[in-house]
């Protein structure tokens, strides 16, 4: 999880990325179902409570939001006023980014004959080129002025703000009440759910670290409960991660030159486990040299963009090293240009100089876990580095199961006894499956869980108990229940 500047509450936490309430069910081990339904209640009566905190908070929150976009919009209307041809539209089409149906930048397209790229509604309805590479400086403007800067976000979701400052106060209290709450039950079969639901929800806490080291284990930190305001701020684009001035996992961090310079060295980088982000960067790229920009996950599945000089690039999919597309841009990244690379869900999207060239769907969506450049050679220089966290298309909640015909109720009341150990979440809901009769499958987006290793140990549980019992609000695929015999 990424720590925010001036938040000191106990609960940190990004990217709802996962479905961690049925890994923490289905973990368990020998769970009582009684015991079982009391502590889903116990999580429950959590996410209740912070759920009714954010409504109060929620209005104050849009209408700051609310007002950083009119600046930006303002700020943008500016400087696309201040210039012409086709740097105006350069500028227009970022605008129209933000607000698809802005009357200012529409006419601006409308004065030069040319269509706008996206509809009233954000569709595109087209590709936007131009003639020459857009000036650097402007590209790096266009990109300064979009959103907040990270200080001002930091400022505004503070613990002390006053247009938050309520919600980390219940959010302080209930997470310490959670945890009594958790920690109350004393029946050792019941441990490995309890500390999973802790670690899920309050990673931070001195008795999930001791509990996870006495056991030689880590601490899990790829699934957790993302709270209403980290969630408003991801659904809105405002949470980033300064590579430049973070450590690199893997190799050697980023050296600063001057003022306004770093080298970025052949690293990675990790950040919590998510579904879609986006690199964005004001980069020179060396012209000897064959650097790579590499989204992946911790096994090296992903993206990776490759530059052929400073205009050339080609897009791979991981691990195969297949090509997705190739192209030329009009920036010369020799020179610097801002460079974005954005995954959202099963799309991959390339802009450089501030303008798509490269676009591709893939066959599956990923864990995205670490950022990379590779390659040999020169290091790439750059004046600002990121990754932004954005929200995936589609519901983010994170587990639903089918809603069950009333003539399957029986298939439901079925009993299990099993005993699984460290078996991949595809095969232990395939044994399920089997021994109970009904057909159970993870859908698409789940498969980013299917790897992922859990132990079950379950004396005569129900098949609606073991399936059901974490589940949590709102409409999530991640798990899909097909009832067919």
């Amino acid at each position: 999880m990424l720590p925010r500047p001036g938040r000191g509450r106990p609960a940190q936490g990004v990217l709802r990325a996962m479905g961690c309430l049925v890994l923490a069910a289905l973990a368990s081990q020998a769970v009582a179902e009684s015991d079982s339904e009391q502590i889903t209640a116990v999580a429950h009566q959590y996410e209740a409570t912070m759920a009714k905190a954010y409504g109060a908070v929620q209005g104050p929150l849009s209408d700051w939001e609310a007002d950083q976009r009119r600046q930006a919009l303002a700020n943008l209307t500016n400087l696309m006023q201040s210039n012409s041809g086709e740097a105006r539209l350069f500028v227009a089409f970022h605008i129209l980014v933000i607000d698809p149906a802005n009357a200012d930048a529409r006419a601006a397209f409308a004065d030069a004959k040319v269509d706008p790229p996206l509809d009233e509604t954000g569709k595109p309805t087209g590709v936007f080129t131009l003639s020459a590479a857009v000036d650097t400086a402007l590209a790096a403007k266009v990109s300064v002025l979009s959103y907040p800067s990270l200080q001002v976000v930091a400022q505004a979701v503070d613990i002390h703000s006053p247009l938050v400052a309520s919600y980390w106060e219940t959010q302080r209290q209930a997470i310490q009440e959670l945890r009594s709450s958790l920690l109350a039950f004393q029946d050792p079969d019941d441990q490995t759910l309890i500390f999973s639901l802790l670690a899920y929800y309050y990673p931070q806490a001195r008795e999930v670290g001791h509990w996870f080291h006495d056991r030689g284990l880590p601490v899990p930190t790829q699934r957790w409960w993302v709270d209403q305001v980290d969630q408003f701020l991801i659904d809105h684009e405002l949470v980033t991660m300064d590579i430049l001035t973070s450590k690199a996992k893997y190799g050697s961090s980023c050296h600063k030159l001057g003022a306004t310079s770093w080298t970025v060295p052949m690293s990675t980088w990790v950040f919590p486990t998510v579904r879609s982000c986006r690199v964005e960067g004001v980069v020179t790229l060396p012209s000897k040299a064959l650097p790579a920009v590499v989204l992946s996950d911790e096994r090296g599945a992903g993206v990776e963009l490759v530059a052929k000089g400073t205009q050339a690039f080609s897009l791979l999919l991981l691990p195969s090293h297949k090509l997705l597309v190739s192209g030329t841009t009009p920036s010369d990244l020799g020179t610097g240009a801002t460079m974005e690379l954005e995954l959202r869900d099963r799309h991959v999207q390339v802009a450089l100089g501030g303008l798509p060239l490269l676009s591709a769907d893939l066959p599956t969506a990923f864990a995205l876990h670490r950022l990379a450049v590779a390659g040999a050679g020169p290091t790439i220089t750059a004046s600002s580095l990121r990754i932004r966290f954005i929200s995936s298309q589609g519901p983010r909640a994170v587990i639903a199961v089918a809603t069950w015909p009333e003539e399957r109720r029986q298939e439901l009341d079925k009993t299990l006894t099993l005993s699984l150990s460290e078996t991949p979440v595809d095969e232990a809901i395939a044994v399920i499956s089997r021994l109970s009769g009904v057909t159970i499958s993870l859908d698409e987006s789940g498969l980013l869980l299917k790897d992922t290793p859990i132990s079950l140990e379950a004396r005569d549980m129900r098949l609606e108990s073991v399936l059901q019992r974490q589940m949590a609000e709102r409409n999530s695929q991640f798990l899909t229940v097909n009832m067919q015999s």
